[in-house]
């Protein structure tokens, strides 16, 4: 059968796991994990590859346990005060073929037993890659402002958003016309829905639609990179 909607027994396995992030628990419950999450996502994956390809054929949905679309579970603790193991939620990120090791643009989807999280852009990109964006807007404003002010892209998401900087980064005036988009450390547009959507049916179109809405954003900075949408 098509994939359509998730179960609700991947929601209850990450709410399990957030009371027991440890590896026994993770080793003693791995089959749930591959039959209730794994499995499942993987196939959310390969029903979504079509969709994405509509919207753009450069973009890649690629159904493999690792080194896919599929983001591990498992925490790098090496650098990190929480050591707990493994992510709360799960995650995968629908990216360009040409494009993949670059920190580029990007579809994303965040699932935890709480909050699913459906959107695209880039988060906090390094700076000499940040600095390439905001060339982008300055080189590129009528581009840029039909992207940030998409019909679909405010309907669905509100408009787009990023982390906003205190001052202007350094070589911008601050009296420059496009100032507010330039002060930014990233760019993307998010939506925060109950988790209880991935189970709703019709849910693989729903997350087309909000792809196919935040496309523009995508699509402009991946521009930057000199990567075709």
């Amino acid at each position: 059968m098509a994939f359509d909607h998730f179960d609700s027994s991947l929601l209850r396995f990450l709410e399990e796991l957030k009371a027991n992030n440890n590896r026994d628990w993770f080793q003693a419950n791995k089959p749930r994990f591959e039959a209730d999450v794994q499995q499942p996502l993987l196939a959310f994956i390969e029903a979504l590859g079509p969709r994405i390809e509509r919207i753009s054929p450069h973009m890649t949905a690629i159904p493999k346990k690792s080194g896919g679309s599929l983001m591990r579970i498992y925490r790098d603790t090496r650098f990190a005060k929480d050591k707990t193991p493994y992510h709360e939620y799960v995650q995968a990120h629908f990216q360009h073929r040409e494009g993949r090791k670059l920190p580029a643009p990007c579809f994303y989807f965040r699932l935890s037993a709480e909050t699913l999280w459906l959107g695209g852009g880039v988060y906090l990109p390094p700076a000499p890659v940040a600095e390439q964006f905001r060339r982008r807007i300055d080189q590129h404003p009528e581009e840029w402002i039909a992207a940030r002010d998409d019909k679909r892209l405010k309907k669905l998401y509100g408009g787009y958003r990023g982390e906003p900087m205190k001052r202007p980064p350094r070589g911008w005036s601050k009296d420059h016309p496009l100032i507010d988009d330039l002060q930014r450390k990233d760019w993307g547009a998010i939506r925060e829905l109950p988790a209880e959507a991935a189970t709703k049916k019709g849910f693989i179109k729903e997350v087309a639609k909000s792809y196919q809405a935040c496309s523009p954003i995508v699509g402009f900075f991946l521009g930057a990179s000199g990567l075709e949408f």
